[in-house]
């Protein structure tokens, strides 16, 4: 006759790819996001991609990490100061972190930072990043970005 059981969960599964939703088990096995399906995809693509770059070469810091790619950016960022401490000699309760807001972009970055870190991926808000007073303004109302 032709007909295929379904179970509940290939169900779940089929109604939620036809929705263009995740999947609540995929949820579980990779990383919350309130993303379509297909951006979430993509996301998880260029996460992957990012990690296999660094997994070839393990024992060098990527030139500019993309944070908003990592599973837990902050344990990054800690691990950049302790580095920084360590090839300077502070200590690292006493360290203070600048952030020097750059107008390259990441392909055009050809060396490593001197000190800490390129990073990209970040994101505000309530404000906004105004590139020609190179400071944090107001948002404007009704404007995403």
């Amino acid at each position: 006759k032709g007909e295929l059981t379904m179970s509940e969960v290939m169900e779940e599964l089929a109604n939620s790819l036809f929705e263009e939703k995740l999947p609540t088990w995929w949820v579980k096995l990779g990383f919350a996001s309130t993303r379509p399906l297909k951006s979430w995809r993509l996301n998880l693509q260029d996460r992957c991609m990012q990690l296999e770059d660094w997994i070839n070469d393990p024992l060098n810091v990527p030139k500019v990490v993309d944070i908003s790619r990592l599973f837990n950016p902050q344990s990054y960022l800690t691990a950049i100061k302790q580095i920084t401490c360590q090839s300077q000699g502070l200590e690292l309760d006493k360290l203070q972190v600048f952030t020097d807001v750059t107008k390259r972009e990441a392909k055009h970055v050809d060396a490593e930072s001197k000190d800490g870190a390129f990073v990209t991926g970040m994101y505000l808000e309530g404000a906004r990043w105004d590139s020609t007073s190179n400071s944090l303004e107001d948002s404007r109302p009704k404007e995403m970005f």
